[in-house]
C-alpha cells in the first residue's frame, strides 16, 4: 500500500528549518506507553529470531521508532551472510521494511541515521534492500540532517557511500546536506569519525556523482581537524585518511600539504603499527 502522509494521518506538521514539513507525533499518554512498550520488547530480545518473532506479531502497530529500533536491531543481529537465511525469515525481514515506507515520515535525527545504517549493513550482509524504501528513507536526510549529531551525520554519510558502492542509486541532495552538515559538527569528530567521513566521500567520488554535490570546501574544513586528531588516531584510521585523500586528489580535491605530511609524519613515528594492507592503502 502506498505510503499515507502526515496529514492523511490526522497528524500536525511544522515547519523545522529546511526542507518539508517534519510530523508532530501525537504524545498522549496511551501513545508514549505503547510506543515505550513496543520498543521494550524490541530490545529485550536476545537472538536473531526471537526478534523476528516480535516483528512478526506486532509489525501492523509499529510507530515510526519501533520501526527504526527494530531495522537497526537486525542489522546487528544478524548472521555474516543474510542469504543464507530461510525463506520464512526473509519474508519477516521484508515486512520489516514495508514498515520503514509507512513510518518514515515520522522519523528523527537519530532514528533516519540509524535505518540508514541499518540498510549499509544490511546490504553488505547479502540482504535485498528495495530501491524504492531506500529512497523513501534518504529523502528524509534533507528534513533531518541540520539536525543530527556528530555520529548521526557520519553514520549516515558512510551508510550512503557503502549503499553506493554496492550498486544502490545515491541520493544527490542527501550527499549535499550531509556535506554542509559535516563542516558543522566537524570539531566534535573523533579519530574514527572523520576518518570515515573522508573514506565516504571518496567512495562517493569514485561513483562519479554529479559534480559540486560533494562540496570541497567543506572536505577541506573537515580536513583541516587532522591537525586536532593526528594524535589520537589508530593505525586503520590513519591509512583510510591517507587513501581517501590520495583518491579525492586524483579526482581534483587536493589535500592542503601541510596536513598531508601531518598525517604521514604519524606513520613514520610509528612504522609498525600498521600491517601490510594498510601500509598498501
Amino acid at each position: 500500500a502506498p505510503a499515507r502522509s502526515p496529514r492523511a494521518r490526522g497528524v500536525r506538521t511544522a515547519f523545522r528549518g529546511k526542507g518539508n514539513p517534519a510530523p508532530i507525533l501525537p504524545r498522549d499518554e496511551d501513545y508514549t506507553k505503547q510506543l515505550n512498550k513496543t520498543n521494550k520488547q524490541i530490545l529485550s530480545c536476545q537472538g536473531f529470531r526471537p526478534l523476528l518473532n516480535v516483528i512478526d506479531q506486532l509489525h501492523q502497530n509499529f510507530k515510526p521508532k519501533n520501526v527504526a529500533t527494530a531495522c537497526y536491531r537486525i542489522a546487528k543481529m544478524m548472521g555474516d551472510d543474510g542469504r543464507d537465511m530461510p525463506e520464512e525469515d526473509v519474508r519477516r525481514v521484508q515486512m520489516l521494511l514495508k514498515g520503514v515506507m509507512r513510518e518514515s515520515w515520522g522519523f528523527n535525527p537519530q532514528e533516519v541515521s540509524n535505518v540508514l545504517w541499518a540498510f549499509a549493513t544490511l546490504a553488505v550482509k547479502g540482504v535485498n534492500v528495495d530501491a524504492n524504501v531506500l529512497q523513501k528513507v534518504s529523502k528524509q536526510v534533507e528534513r533531518t540532517s541540520d539536525k543530527m549529531d556528530c555520529q548521526q551525520v557520519v553514520m549516515s554519510l558512510w551508510a550512503i557511500a557503502k549503499l553506493g558502492s554496492l550498486g544502490a542509486d545515491v541520493d544527490h541532495r542527501a550527499v549535499l546536506d550531509l556535506n554542509i552538515d559535516a563542516k558543522r559538527v566537524r570539531m566534535e569528530m573523533t579519530g574514527q569519525e572523520f576518518s570515515t567521513s573522508l573514506w565516504a566521500w571518496a567512495k562517493l567520488k569514485e561513483l562519479n556523482i554529479k559534480p559540486g554535490v560533494i562540496r570541497i570546501s567543506k572536505v577541506r574544513y573537515v580536513s583541516w581537524e587532522a591537525q586536532r586528531v593526528v594524535h589520537i588516531l589508530k593505525p586503520q584510521e590513519v591509512a583510510t585518511a591517507l587513501w581517501a585523500w590520495g583518491t579525492l586528489s586524483s579526482r581534483l580535491i587536493l589535500c592542503d600539504p601541510n596536513i598531508y605530511k601531518m598525517v604521514t609524519d604519524r606513520i613514520k613515528r610509528s612504522p609498525g603499527e600498521l600491517d601490510s594492507r594498510q601500509l598498501s592503502n
